[in-house]
């Protein structure tokens, strides 16, 4: 396993769309990360360009399981190649209790969405965050020990990312009226201007069965153009730059497993696979405009679809699938991926 480091410059900023109400909506906010589906689209486009005769083959080994890209998260560079990386809060953090003398305390460590992967490792659990752990933008938790000795002291004015709320005209328009909107934007943030080193990037995780494959090779050089097409945005609004593509090598080391954890969006494939959902959350993906007019001058929409969220709990792991969300007599394929990429959860996650 690896992880595909997408290095961001500092304060570049990137918007990632999720469910709206209308078009009109689609931009007053975005999700805070990288989700595996929007991933997999980005991936499956660049390979319509550069291996068009092979992008069907791809598509199967991605939904064979031969490849898994999981979501992409926030990792810290601490110096050159050292990376804190940052995974999803189990959701069985949530059902801790602290009791009622310690409500207080239940709503700060309820505000957590992010740990390390050494707090991940570990189970260091909520409880005991507050005494061991780190806590960074009140989001992030980590442990003292995956930050070099010099920073430790300095690690709570460490900043990961902040949304941005800009207001916009739309240019291209018939109609001059009501044509002001807001579009909201992760911004990353700029560690220098505090005087502090670490450097914020996203990243995702990447599986192969075969390594030395064809497919994993055209993958590889895939990702390597993702760094000049971007992601998260228009580029020529200055949105979804990239400075550069980084592969690490990623393993974890959990002390005693005995659940499993969901770092991509995932669709269950049957009600089998439904039931080892320990601790879940769904959300709605899909349903926008693809841009193609109908007979009756409406725009056509991709179907919806509902997909357990990342950091679903679950006793064992399951395969996940992809579906197509393309609408009825539509000349065009789309596909929503829901691959699971699940890796072990400490038992003291498992509840």
């Amino acid at each position: 396993m690896q992880a595909v480091i997408l290095k961001c410059t500092p304060n570049a900023q990137f918007h990632f769309g999720q469910l709206a109400i209308d078009e009109n909506t689609s931009l007053d906010d975005t999700s805070e990360y990288l989700h595996s589906d929007t991933l997999f689209s980005a991936i499956i486009n660049i390979a319509a360009r550069v291996y068009p005769q092979q992008t069907d083959d791809l598509v199967q080994h991605f939904e064979t399981g031969n490849l898994g890209v999981s979501s992409g998260f926030y990792c810290l560079e601490t110096a050159p190649g050292q990376y804190v990386y940052f995974l999803p809060k189990p959701l069985s953090c949530q059902a801790f209790r602290l009791g009622n003398e310690n409500q207080d305390k239940f709503k700060k460590l309820k505000k957590v969405k992010y740990v390390s992967k050494k707090v991940w490792e570990e189970g260091i659990t909520p409880d005991r965050w507050q005494t061991e752990c780190v806590f960074l933008q009140k989001k992030f938790v980590l442990h003292p020990s995956e930050l070099p000795e010099d920073l430790r002291a300095e690690a709570p004015e460490i900043r990961i990312f902040d949304k941005e709320s800009l207001p916009k005209v739309k240019v291209h328009t018939a109609v001059q009226e009501d044509n002001l909107y807001m579009q909201t934007n992760i911004q990353i943030q700029d560690n220098e201007q505090l005087n502090l080193t670490p450097k914020v990037h996203f990243y995702f995780l990447l599986k192969t069965d075969s390594p030395d494959a064809d497919y994993h090779k055209q993958l590889k050089t895939i990702l390597r153009f993702l760094a000049d097409a971007g992601i998260g945005g228009e580029r020529s609004a200055g949105l979804g730059q990239l400075e550069s593509i980084e592969f690490q090598d990623f393993a974890l080391q959990v002390t005693t497993p005995n659940a499993w954890s969901n770092l991509s969006l995932t669709i269950p494939q049957s009600e089998n696979e439904a039931a080892r959902l320990k601790y879940y959350e769904l959300v709605s993906r899909g349903g926008r405009a693809t841009g193609r007019k109908l007979k009756d001058g409406t725009l056509e929409k991709l179907l919806g679809v509902r997909m357990v969220k990342e950091g679903a709990v679950l006793q064992e792991p399951i395969a996940g699938h992809t579906v197509s969300i393309a609408p009825k007599n539509t000349p065009y394929p789309y596909l929503r991926y829901g691959q699971c990429f699940a890796l072990q959860l400490h038992s003291n996650f498992s509840l």
